[in-house]
């Protein structure tokens, strides 16, 4: 697997999880996700660094994984590539709607480029268009 990009960057106490595409050699993509825990030798706890299974989608690399880490749109996003903004937002308003409210506005906007405003506009559903 070659040219490994950087989609979404998620940060926590003591480690990050960053989801990928990067290409084979017959030019497909694929996707996965990547966990970096810190050590902790005070406590005498190792750090982690692993990667998921490939997927053949984003979206599938996305629910593997929500799977993992089923807050992770709470945890403190870092980083979205330009490319994938929509897709960055799609996900953010499925959790935001459906799982979670309090995940922390000003710093989505910020790594999405977007005032805060639009940013939840964009994002909460209204319940009174049903």
């Amino acid at each position: 697997m070659t040219n490994h990009t950087k989609i979404i960057e998620m940060g926590a106490e003591g480690g990050s999880i960053t989801l990928y595409k990067c290409t084979d050699k017959k030019n497909e993509d694929w996707f996965y996700h990547s966990v970096n825990e810190m050590s902790y030798e005070d406590l005498d706890i190792e750090g982690t660094d692993k990667n998921s299974k490939y997927s053949m989608s984003i979206a599938e690399a996305f629910i593997k994984m929500q799977g993992e880490y089923n807050n992770v749109f709470s945890l403190y996003p870092l980083f979205v590539h330009p490319e994938y903004k929509i897709i960055a937002l799609a996900l953010l308003e499925e959790y935001v709607n459906n799982i979670d409210k309090h995940i922390d506005y000003y710093q989505w906007a910020n790594v999405l480029e977007m005032e805060v405003e639009e940013l939840k506009n964009s994002i909460i559903q209204d319940d009174s268009r049903n």
